[in-house]
């Protein structure tokens, strides 16, 4: 909401260059997970504030994300944790 207040938007594409997984722990007591280390690339990102882009640098090289995948014992969907930034790839 900050951002529509502001007159920001956000258009474009991100590309996934790689997909891979970190870790897999399934464990039917406790519960399933698995990381994902995504490698993408954010170039087609086109931010924009009042109709002028903004430069957006991090945008420039593909970076890894990180993403946690979680099963309880007690439902049958995954639920997708928060993607932390890492690095470039």
């Amino acid at each position: 909401a900050q951002a529509v207040n502001s007159g920001v938007t956000v258009t474009g594409s991100t590309e996934t260059v790689s997909t891979e997984p970190e870790t897999i722990d399934l464990d039917a007591e406790a519960g399933d997970v698995v990381v994902l280390r995504r490698c993408l690339d954010e170039s087609g990102r086109v931010v924009t504030q009042g109709g002028e882009a903004i430069d957006q640098p991090q945008f420039g090289r593909p970076h890894f994300y990180t993403i946690r995948l979680e099963r309880s014992p007690d439902e049958g969907r995954w639920r997708a944790g928060v993607a932390e930034q890492e690095g470039t790839c």
